[in-house]
């Protein structure tokens, strides 16, 4: 796995940079990277922007005091934004100035903060390493399908799935539950509770399945949803009619009917003819103003006939009479009271009371019918008798019995006052009502769904589940086990002081800082720390040279740490040389080319290396020169061996940074001095609109460089110092003069603030590099090939002749350098 390319929306320099679009060879092809890389820029080109971006996806988080950032990074086919830092499967690490902030604090210059210990293994504990290496193997792995982690990884597996099951089981039974509590139990008005759910559900079902609450059958179900539809009725006004001392009104009525009656002087005729008897009687009441004539024939009544029917129709009669009408008034009245009784109407009572009451109607009406029959009875014989005082009747009058009339009533009274006291407590017996409805309602569900069957289902699944999760924690807690035991022997086998070791050996053997030292101590927490010695005291105030020696071999030894060792590292070092001589740099390059780059020779078998990629960046030419003398990694492409190796280039321009192939004379030549030709060359031509002018702005330090460089080889002696300009330009004061000028002005602005202020003259420069470059061609005809040859251009014999002194085109220089001579002594 490697990083192919690197595509940046906004960071830093970077601006809108699309790697295939740009980074192309000369046959506009795209170039990507290689396992090998080193990568050009000057000062501020975006180098360490670079760094930065592999360096997130080192630590997984964006550096701080960015703004809208955005870039992209091609690890072989697959794209990781700066969203997904965290996951792509490269161990990177990466040296550059973030790396010397966070773990090397103590070298900022303000002698503050720390410099982080690591620990590496120590050589005296292969035994111990061995027991690891064994407990690893015990251990195994996913990818090689092997050990505990491969077979925790099936028991987690199969307890997934059975998990899976029980939970569908489970989901099943609860969106049954849910749909049944919402749709059917929660939209019943019957049951009254518009807050049922599916906990509800369940307290019903326990209720259920404790109380062993049985079905109710149809008609109870309907009693009960009738009771539901009561509302509170008003209180039944009922006074009993019950007749009172019937029996004595019996008992007086037939002794009345049995006592005699004997007239005074009784008239025969009408005791043989009771009809008679009363016919007359009623006369006699109709002739009492007519005495002297019949009513009904008109005969002449004799004079002592009212004097006999008075003896006749004597008091003991008329007594009789008396008593008689009396208890047929008496008889009357209790008919009345008793057809007369004001019985309740039925939509008084509640539902459930008026089946009840129905029977004791009938009862009441029934009793009440026959004690009206015997009473009519007693009065018929009693009104007979009056008629036919003198006869005592043959039978005796039927016996009245109230007793199952009282008793009716006396039941009727009893659901009164159970219906009143239903009104009462209306609420709480349809509450109960509901909940015996509701229940009834939630066990035909149970029977409907075959619960039981449905729950012991669930609960055998959740004994398998809890069996296949027994397995996989066991499985899990002897990986924990050995893991902490593989912890136990790392923890015996870590030495800080290994690490400090380390680093003093790279500083002493790659750059003979024998006097400069690490040292591991423990702080009051127990914890180490490293500390910078000079000569066995503690050093303060070291150099920019000794820190950044310290901290590139801080960084090349923790490589080799307890979190490291061992792994395919993708590794980005960015200017590891800063602040450092000519000799150490050639140690830096040395450092790197023995620890990283040197290939690990394998006897019969390929060249392996000790990284999966590499990328070196640096601004500084000399080091630039030894790595490309740095070990490059081959491939075999169609069975040839293929360098694996990758020359960038990032540029600067207009405030946006780009990277581009490394140019010719960059990557196959290993001076500065190519490179400052190339310089002065893209100047021979005025720029375009879109064109890049930074070699413009460099340009006075270029020029300078290059003529040092140049005219020292031609005239090397320290005679010539002061005159080789003058020799170079064959006497000619004008060129000299705008050769110095520009060289002076446009490398130094110290003293010319107005000139910094100003935009530069580019045709001024351009007429110069014209004349430099000519001036080389006709002096030095073959050195000027072979420069254009360095830099990958064809000879180009079109450039302007030189100006001779006192021609035109001299005079023009002259014209110039005189204004500008002007300019200065003002």
């Amino acid at each position: 796995m490697m990083i192919r390319s690197i595509d940046i929306g906004n960071f830093g320099a970077f601006k809108d940079f699309s790697w295939r679009a740009q980074v192309r060879d000369h046959g506009e092809n795209t170039q990507y990277f290689k396992k090998l890389n080193i990568i050009y820029g000057r000062n501020y080109s975006g180098k360490t922007t670079l760094s930065r971006i592999l360096r997130s996806y080192e630590t997984g988080t964006l550096p701080p005091k960015y703004k809208n950032i955005s870039f992209d990074m091609t690890i072989e086919q697959n794209t990781y934004t700066h969203k997904d830092l965290s996951n792509h499967s490269l161990d990177i690490r990466v040296y550059n100035k973030d790396f010397v902030t966070e773990n090397l604090q103590f070298l900022s210059g303000s002698n503050e903060g720390e410099i982080r210990p690591f620990a590496i293994l120590g050589s005296e504990n292969i035994e111990i390493k061995e027991k690891i290496e064994k407990e690893q193997t015990t251990l195994g792995s996913i990818e090689n399908k092997s050990g505990l982690r491969y077979e925790a990884l099936h028991k987690k597996k199969k307890y997934d799935e059975e998990l899976k099951r029980e939970e569908q089981l489970s989901n099943n039974l609860k969106s049954t539950h849910t749909r049944f509590a919402n749709d059917i139990i929660k939209s019943n008005r019957d049951y009254g509770d518009a807050k049922y759910n599916i906990n509800k559900l369940y307290k019903d079902i326990e209720i259920i399945q404790t109380q062993s609450i049985t079905k109710l059958d149809s008609y109870t179900v309907n009693q009960y949803q009738k009771s539901l539809l009561d509302t509170p009725l008003p209180d039944i006004l009922f006074h009993s009619a019950t007749p009172l001392s019937l029996e004595n009104l019996y008992e007086t009525s037939k002794s009345l009917l049995e006592k005699r009656v004997i007239p005074t002087k009784p008239i025969q005729e009408l005791l043989d003819n009771p009809e008679l008897q009363a016919w007359v009687k009623t006369g006699i009441n109709l002739h009492k103003n007519k005495k002297s004539e019949c009513g009904f024939c008109r005969s002449k009544l004799s004079e002592n006939l009212f004097d006999e029917l008075s003896l006749h129709f004597d008091k003991n009669t008329e007594e009789f009479e008396k008593n008689a009408l009396k208890k047929i008034k008496d008889i009357e009245e209790k008919i009345h009271q008793v057809n007369n009784q004001n019985l309740p109407d039925i939509d008084s009572f509640y539902e459930n009371h008026k089946e009840e009451y129905k029977t004791i109607n009938k009862k009441i009406n029934e009793e009440s019918k026959q004690i009206t029959e015997n009473l009519c009875a007693l009065k018929s014989i009693l009104s007979d008798r009056i008629n036919n005082p003198n006869t005592i009747p043959a039978d005796s009058p039927k016996k009245i019995d109230e007793t199952g009339y009282r008793k009716a009533t006396e039941e009727l009274k009893e659901l009164i006052s159970k219906n009143k006291a239903k009104t009462q407590s209306l609420a709480k017996d349809n509450e109960i009502i509901r909940n015996k409805l509701r229940l009834n309602h939630v066990l035909e569900y149970m029977e409907q769904i075959s619960l039981l069957d449905k729950e012991a289902e669930i609960k055998s699944q959740v004994a398998i589940c809890e069996s296949a999760r027994r397995e996989w924690k066991a499985t899990i807690n002897k990986i924990n086990n050995i893991e902490e035991n593989i912890r136990k022997f790392e923890h015996a086998i870590k030495d800080e002081n290994k690490g400090a070791e380390k680093i003093n050996a790279l500083l002493n053997h790659y750059f003979g800082h024998k006097f400069i030292e690490l040292r591991a101590e423990k702080n009051e927490d127990a914890k180490f720390r490293f500390s910078v010695f000079r000569n066995n005291i503690p050093a303060f105030n070291l150099s920019e040279g000794e820190c950044s020696l310290i901290a590139f071999c801080y960084f090349i030894a923790k490589l080799e740490d307890t979190e490291t060792a061992g792994k395919n590292l993708t590794i980005y070092i960015d200017d590891p040389i800063s602040s450092l001589d000519s000799n150490h740099i050639f140690y830096i390059f040395s450092l790197i080319e023995k620890i990283i780059t040197a290939p690990v020779k394998n006897e019969n078998q390929p060249n392996t290396y000790k990284y999966q990629q590499l990328f070196i960046s640096t601004h500084n030419l000399e080091f630039l020169k030894y790595l490309k003398q740095i070990s490059i990694p081959k491939i075999k492409i169609n069975g040839k061996d293929k360098l694996d190796y990758g020359t960038f280039i990032i540029e600067r321009s207009n405030e946006n940074s780009k990277i581009n192939i490394m140019p010719i004379y960059l990557k196959e030549h290993i001076t500065e001095f190519n490179y400052l030709f190339h310089q002065i060359f893209k100047c021979k031509d005025e720029p375009t609109n879109n064109s890049d002018c930074s070699h413009f702005y460099s340009f006075g330090n270029n020029l300078r460089k290059f003529l040092e460089i140049y005219l020292y080889f031609k005239y090397p002696s320290h005679k010539m110092k002061d005159t080789r300009l003058q020799l170079f330009f064959e006497d000619d004061p004008a060129v000299k003069t705008i050769a110095e000028r520009i060289t002076n002005e446009l490398s130094h602005l110290d003293g010319g603030f107005e000139r910094g202020m100003n935009p530069i003259d580019i045709p001024e420069i351009t007429k110069l590099s014209n004349y430099i470059l000519e001036k080389i061609r006709t002096s030095d005809k073959e050195q000027y090939n072979a420069l254009l040859d360095s830099i990958g251009v064809k000879n180009i014999t079109n450039l302007p002749v030189p100006p001779q002194p006192g021609t035109k085109g001299g005079q023009a220089f002259v014209d110039v350098g005189a204004a500008k001579a002007d300019a200065e002594t003002v």
